[in-house]
């Protein structure tokens, strides 16, 4: 079977039978030395018609071939012997396989020339490898086992698969995962259909996936078996926090509840890709609101202590009392787990986190940032700075404010105070419990080194 994959005219040209017997299966030799004749034929000008058009065709093909397989696996790197084949400078050698693919785009040479500049723009130009054919196919699969084994979280993954979940269509499950975490999990479903038509092809007689098969077999057997972790999804009415820290389990808050969940590590599995049943790391359990519910959630969290992992974070209802987000951390602390700070949403909409230590007992030493409802206090040695928040003093809603510009006034009155030759000392908050969590959440935004929170 040549590339064509469909037959050409009846009676070919010499030339061209003698050439589709060298790429009948690709080796190095043959292919160069196809290119070789093919690149005489056309400079002989002899050709016309459908001959001329095949010729064009076999040699950019041939070439792409070559292009993408060079450095591949059993592949040696052959751009240069491939540059000399084709009379062309090794610094333009892929631009202009592509120039000759594109002269080459006619009737049934059209989905073969599209997946081959499609993969050669993937793998040499950073393009997203769409799916079109085999060589796509290896091109994405390439661009997922060097992901997965550089960086294996969905962040990094995310830009190779599409959310199939952005129409509200895809499982009821998946939409418990960050969108991050459901591009992710896309890219490993597309990464083992991906497998499975190149094994296809190659059963089938294609050249290229027969001349990829063994390299196709070493990337199947690293990709199979790999994990990689989704990460749980926020309620909506969460707000802004940034910070990369790292985490199990995330707490959320909710006027109706808390929801407990841990992230959950998806295989890639030749069967296909499973997500966690009820009761498995990474499922949502919902506590409802209740005189039970903090006592709940202590065993929630021991239950899943050992097997899900013990760093929490907590996020909290910007509309909620502060109380209920303190209780959360009570309880954390009693279920034995590991606070490591509160959790908002990302400018990408995926899970931050902002680290704070706790400090409980009697009241905590300065500096101190006291929230109240309507007024925000800075305590450092003798000094005290308030920063009114009414709109009495501010001349309008606090809540008309951008929060960017309440983050910033709120530095500027501390900028400058508590500063020593060594490392500053934590700048430790204090709220009200009668503060709503969005007044806190905006203070543990401040860009401050070291954050402690006095928990009562």
């Amino acid at each position: 079977m040549t590339p064509l994959s469909v037959a050409a005219q009846a009676i070919p040209a010499p030339a061209l039978r003698e050439v589709r017997e060298l790429v009948e299966d690709y080796e190095l030799r043959a292919g160069l030395e196809a290119i070789t004749k093919l690149s005489h034929e056309l400079r002989g000008g002899k050709l016309r018609g459908a001959d001329l058009a095949e010729a064009r065709f076999l040699r950019a093909i041939t070439a792409a071939d070559l292009l993408l397989l060079s450095g591949y696996a059993e592949w040696e790197n052959i751009e240069g012997r491939l540059a000399r084949a084709l009379g062309v400078p090794r610094a333009d050698l892929v631009p202009s396989v592509d120039r000759a693919l594109e002269e080459s785009r006619l009737g049934r040479f059209i989905p073969l020339v599209d997946d081959a500049r499609a993969a050669l723009a993937a793998r040499y130009a950073g393009a997203s490898p769409a799916r079109i054919g085999s060589r796509t196919d290896l091109v994405y699969l390439d661009r997922v086992s060097a992901i997965l084994t550089a960086l294996p979280r969905p962040d990094a993954l995310a830009p190779l698969g599409t959310d199939p979940c952005v129409d509200g269509e895809c499982e009821t499950r998946l939409l418990q995962y960050s969108e991050a975490s459901r591009r992710a999990y896309s890219a490993l479903e597309r990464a083992l259909s991906s497998i499975t038509r190149l094994v296809h092809a190659s059963d089938f007689g294609d050249p290229f996936a027969r001349a990829a098969e063994e390299g196709l077999h070493h990337l199947s057997k690293r990709l199979l078996g790999t994990a990689i972790e989704l990460r749980p999804s926020l309620p909506e009415d969460v707000g802004p926090i940034e910070g990369d820290g790292d985490f199990d389990t995330l707490v959320a808050v909710q006027e109706d509840g808390i929801v407990v969940q841990s992230k959950a590590r998806v295989r890639l599995d030749p069967r296909g890709l499973a997500l966690p049943n009820d009761g498995a790391c990474g499922s949502r359990h919902f506590i409802r609101r209740g005189e039970r519910m903090q006592k709940e959630l202590v065993e929630t969290l021991r239950q899943s202590r050992s097997g899900c992992g013990n760093r929490v974070v907590i996020s909290a209802s910007d509309e909620l009392e502060v109380e209920d987000f303190f209780s959360a951390i009570r309880s954390v602390r009693r279920a034995g787990s590991t606070l490591i700070g509160v959790a908002g949403r990302k400018q990408d909409g995926e899970v931050g986190v902002r680290e704070f230590a706790v400090v409980q007992g009697r009241k905590p030493s300065v500096p101190l940032l006291t929230i109240e409802p309507e007024s925000i206090t800075y305590t450092v040695a003798a000094k005290r700075r308030v920063l009114s928040l009414s709109p009495a003093d501010m001349g309008a809603a606090n809540e008309a404010l951008p929060e960017h510009a309440r983050i910033e006034r709120l530095a500027e009155e501390i900028e400058g105070e508590n500063r020593s030759e060594g490392e500053p000392e934590p700048l430790i908050i204090r709220a009200s419990d009668r503060v709503n969590f969005e007044q806190l959440r905006i203070a543990l935004r401040l860009e401050r080194a070291r954050i402690a929170l006095w928990v009562r």
